[in-house]
């Protein structure tokens, strides 16, 4: 039995004993050609599914199962830029979809995450990005070579409120007072 995964190939091999004479080919064939399609020997996966191919020259032949499953189509953001705030983690919106148009897991494939600029947009292995410093990094998401990328702009901290203190002061005139923003 034989796993290919779809546009990708395999090459299956006869062995023609000298009986048979030399320059002779075999036949090959396959059970579903929606799954793949096989030609002297080198099967192609073109959908997710299982087929029989089978070999034939004169009286004798051999099949084998062909498994094909899905592989990676697609690996996109949800958007071209992303802005966050310094010290701020964020995870990284994403999708990864198979040939088949689902969303694929991504235990057992091959997932890297690199970061233009470490010191501005730092990474874990799970995707998440915290903000070093201020500045802009591109933050590239690559899975079995297939990739897509990220511009991450990371700003100052918002202000949400701003408090005096103290709430309240009374004094005269020409006298100062500190306050104090907190």
């Amino acid at each position: 039995a034989d796993t290919i995964q779809v546009d990708s190939s395999t090459r299956l091999t006869v062995v023609i004993p000298p009986s048979y004479g030399i320059g002779v080919a075999p036949t090959w064939s396959i059970s579903d050609s929606s799954v793949a399609v096989v030609r002297s020997g080198l099967v192609f996966g073109l959908r997710s599914g299982a087929a029989t191919v089978r070999v034939s020259l004169g009286q004798a032949s051999a099949a084998t199962k062909l498994t094909v499953r899905p592989s990676i189509r697609s690996v996109e953001f949800d958007a071209d830029t992303l802005a966050m705030g310094l010290a701020q983690r964020i995870k990284l919106p994403y999708r990864v979809t198979d040939s088949d148009g689902n969303a694929m897991d991504l235990a057992g494939h091959h997932v890297e995450w690199v970061s233009s600029a470490p010191t501005v947009a730092s990474l874990s292995e799970g995707g998440d990005v915290a903000g070093q410093s201020l500045g802009i990094s591109t933050v590239k998401l690559s899975v079995d070579g297939k990739a897509s990328a990220i511009r991450v702009r990371v700003k100052p901290q918002s202000v949400a409120s701003v408090a005096i203190d103290p709430a309240s002061l009374a004094t005269n005139v020409g006298k100062q007072t500190q306050l104090t923003a907190v």
